[in-house]
């Protein structure tokens, strides 16, 4: 699960035209960490 922190971040990024290398990274993992909790959830409900 994300954090609040982690979400505001992923909001202020979307919201900001430009980006640092290091924003883009930590974004990235986010995402990532974002969708596997994602795909754990659907799996847990499939049959």
């Amino acid at each position: 699960m994300l954090t609040q922190k982690e979400l505001n971040f992923i909001i202020a990024f979307k919201q900001t035209q430009f980006h640092r290398f290091r924003e883009i990274e930590t974004f990235a993992k986010l995402c990532k960490k974002l969708s596997k909790q994602k795909s754990q959830t659907d799996n847990s409900k499939s049959f």
